[in-house]
């Protein structure tokens, strides 16, 4: 009788040491994981799957084919039947986004207000927004070159002066503008009217003074 309990108790050890070991195991990203409209987020040994259509993060315990479906079929049912070919689309078309985000994020911030002072100067000769890129850029690196050496030309080469960026500078500024007159505006508008009431207080009580 005591082996038999004694064998019972290390069974009962045993099955209750399995789960603790399964807990910690983390799940995998797979490639096919893609054709739900997932691409994998996170480090190596934590890996989060990414939705390419609503961009949310998901637990890695969502990691496997059943639950990232659903996410597909409950979420965004009018994707489910898209082909695996138009969510790598999307993982490519996302990947050189982040790629250019991380561009800009690493631009010397001395580059970044060059640029908005470049698009100014066109946007108030009137010049064309390629002019930036066509005739600007090359002057400074020819002139910066000659002057300062081969390095520091390659420092004002990163400066972004292309067309479209010219174009979304020069809106920039002029949304900006729009705002401080606004701005302005309002607070001339509010002096005025509080000046306005203390004239009208001001003048209630001269007169009830006067009776």
């Amino acid at each position: 009788m005591d082996k038999f309990l004694k064998k019972s108790d290390q069974h009962l050890v045993v099955k209750e040491n399995v789960p603790n070991q399964r807990k910690g195991t983390k799940q995998k990203f797979k490639e096919e994981y893609i054709e739900y409209g997932f691409i994998a987020s996170g480090p190596e040994d934590a890996q989060i799957p990414y939705c390419l259509i609503c961009n949310s993060a998901l637990s890695n315990e969502s990691l496997v084919p059943n639950k990232l479906k659903r996410h597909l079929e409950t979420n965004h049912p009018g994707h489910k039947e898209k082909p695996r070919e138009y969510f790598e689309k999307l993982a490519t078309e996302r990947n050189h986004q982040s790629k250019k985000i991380t561009t800009y994020l690493k631009l010397p911030e001395k580059g970044l207000v060059a640029s908005y002072k470049v698009a100014q100067l066109l946007a108030k000769r009137k010049k064309a927004h390629s002019e930036g890129e066509t005739i600007i850029a090359p002057a400074l690196a020819i002139v910066v070159e000659t002057i300062l050496g081969p390095e520091a030309a390659e420092k004002v080469k990163k400066v972004p002066l292309s067309n479209d960026t010219m174009s979304r500078r020069i809106e920039d500024l002029s949304s900006n503008l729009k705002d401080q007159i606004r701005e302005n505006f309002e607070m001339e508008l509010e002096t005025k009217v509080t000046s306005s009431e203390n004239f009208e207080m001001e003048l209630e009580s001269k007169v009830t003074s006067s009776r």
